[in-house]
């Protein structure tokens, strides 16, 4: 079992060095993870990337409906032709995403605030949607995450997938990593 906890050939094993990865410090708080001003979530994209992560972006701003949500989603995330383009065929069409076995994806939003502004937009169901097909991926031993970038420091969501959306750890408390001066701001 040891071997299990340390193996870096496994995707899952947890090395006592790997503890603070990005990935796993999303994953504390669920799937769905806020991040505020783009540049630590450029540099967990690259984290991630490191790590082997798919992460295919889209800038929700230039959204200005729920249409061009799911055209661009089609697009990026290689849907079926067949994609019906509303909320249960993005439920359908993200459980059936190919991650295959030692690959993941981090969906990455940019600007989501302002497509969650948009009237009629019904951004938390999207983030559940996505929620929930995570946690149906973790059972065959796959990661799917989303990474919400937004400008607005007020954007709250209720719980997706059962789960609080939170701000990443370093987002929450306004301080920079450990050792740094802290933000004068705060």
């Amino acid at each position: 079992m040891a071997s299990f906890r340390t193996d870096p050939t496994n995707l899952h094993s947890v090395h006592p060095d790997d503890v603070l990865r990005v990935d796993r410090q999303v994953l504390l708080n669920g799937p769905v993870a806020l991040y505020g001003p783009p540049e630590r979530l450029r540099q967990h994209v690259a984290a991630l990337e490191s790590y082997g992560y798919r992460c295919p972006a889209f800038d929700c701003g230039r959204w200005a409906s729920e249409a061009d949500m799911h055209r661009a989603f089609a697009a990026g995330l290689e849907f079926p032709s067949y994609y019906g383009r509303n909320l249960n065929a993005l439920n359908d069409c993200l459980r059936d995403i190919d991650i295959p076995e030692k690959s993941v994806v981090a969906v990455v939003l940019w600007r989501f605030d302002r497509f969650a502004r948009l009237p009629g937009v019904r951004a938390w169901d999207v983030l559940d949607v996505i929620a929930h097909a995570s946690w149906l991926h973790s059972l065959y031993a796959r990661r799917l995450l989303v990474l919400v970038q937004s400008d607005d420091p007020k954007l709250r969501f209720p719980p997706v997938g059962a789960r609080p959306v939170m701000w990443i750890m370093w987002e929450a408390h306004k301080t920079a990593e450990p050792g740094a001066e802290p933000d004068p701001a705060t």
